[in-house]
């Protein structure tokens, strides 16, 4: 465990200094806050139930067994403070900015409502990460797309599935 921050009390943090941690967290994009009157709930916007988290494991010793977080199972309630500061404090940790990410996850989700195939949304999630479609090319994949859609279900052809359908561009094609 690594040694305190100066001037940072070890322990457990007030009330403030929570409300502090999760209002600065949000407003750096992080974590959405969708919290009712009784409840407060956070949703991470870099954690990606789709893709695992890059982490280097050159900071970690090669003789330990991994731990439950690596091996993406729940935490018991006793190690969910001590794993949760470890896997945070990493400087190696990968991601994009987070406005972006957040905004080509929400233009994704838009995508998928639409598609007509919801099969395969890991792979059609990556496929579309590498696409990194602004503003003026997302219309044009949902244009094409809806068009396509419109075509299609007239003539009761084959849909392909989304990945595909992203990797092959083919919201250019005219059916």
């Amino acid at each position: 465990m690594s040694p305190p921050i100066k001037g940072v009390k070890t322990g457990c943090p007030s009330h403030q200094q929570m409300k502090r941690v999760i209002k600065s967290l949000a407003r750096q994009g992080i974590i959405e806050i969708c919290s009712t009157p009784k409840n407060l709930i956070m949703k991470c916007l870099l954690a990606n139930p789709y893709e695992p988290v890059d982490i280097e494991n050159e900071a970690q010793p090669e003789n330990k067994p991994p731990t439950q977080v690596e091996q993406n199972q729940p935490l018991p309630p006793e190690n969910l403070k001590t794993e949760k500061a470890a896997y945070l404090s990493k400087s190696s940790f990968k991601a994009k900015p987070s406005s972006n990410l957040k905004d080509l996850y929400q233009k994704f989700e838009q995508f998928w409502q639409v598609y007509p195939l919801p099969s395969y949304k890991n792979e059609a999630w990556k496929q579309f990460q590498q696409i990194e479609p602004d503003d003026r090319l997302f219309a044009q994949i949902i244009d094409g797309l809806q068009e396509q859609l419109t075509k299609i279900n007239r003539s009761g052809a084959y849909w392909p599935y989304p990945a595909g359908w992203l990797s092959q561009k083919s919201w250019r094609n005219n059916v």
